[in-house]
């Protein structure tokens, strides 16, 4: 917010007023943000996979709406956070979570624009989230970010040959 990005943060009711709360701790007043657009709550349920209504690429397609009006608005960038809370509540989310990873970190590649996508270490199973861990070149944990060293390009994640494709990027990202 204070370096003039425009912040989307998708998630719960509730979550928004403890997000909200947060900011207001570390000295960022939100409401000035949320009355100006510069900091949007949005519901979980009125964007993310909606099979009839596209699934994964009207997700996409919003998102990259997102960023274009962000910036024709005359923001520096955008800040987004997702709720990946979506995952337990979705018929198929856990099987289709590597695809949506690959198809967002494509989708945002080269652009103003950095994603946060929290997972709930309590709620995921560790094969998921080691999964998405693998799939990202850098994670937070706690406040704290951290710069994998070896990350898989998520789209490889996809294909019949993923140990194979993950061990080679892995070797190539310590010779």
């Amino acid at each position: 917010l204070q370096r003039g990005e425009k912040v989307i943060c998708v998630a719960q009711e509730d979550d928004a007023s403890v997000i909200a709360g947060y900011l207001r701790d570390a000295g960022v007043p939100p409401d000035g943000a949320v009355a100006s657009g510069q900091l949007v709550f949005v519901d979980p349920a009125n964007f993310y996979l909606n099979e009839a209504a596209g699934g994964v690429e009207r997700v996409l397609a919003a998102g990259q709406e997102i960023v274009r009006a962000a910036l024709a608005e005359g923001y520096t960038g955008l800040r987004a956070i997702g709720d990946s809370e979506w995952l337990l509540r979705s018929e198929r989310g856990a099987e289709r979570l590597i695809a949506y990873e690959a198809r967002v970190s494509a989708a945002i590649a080269g652009k103003r624009c950095a994603a946060l996508c929290p997972y709930h270490r309590q709620r995921f199973s560790p094969e998921l989230l080691l999964t998405v861990v693998r799939s990202h070149q850098a994670v937070v944990v706690g406040t704290t970010r951290h710069k994998l060293h070896y990350p898989v390009v998520p789209v490889d994640l996809l294909g019949p040959q993923r140990a194979k494709v993950e061990l080679e990027q892995w070797l190539d990202s310590v010779a």
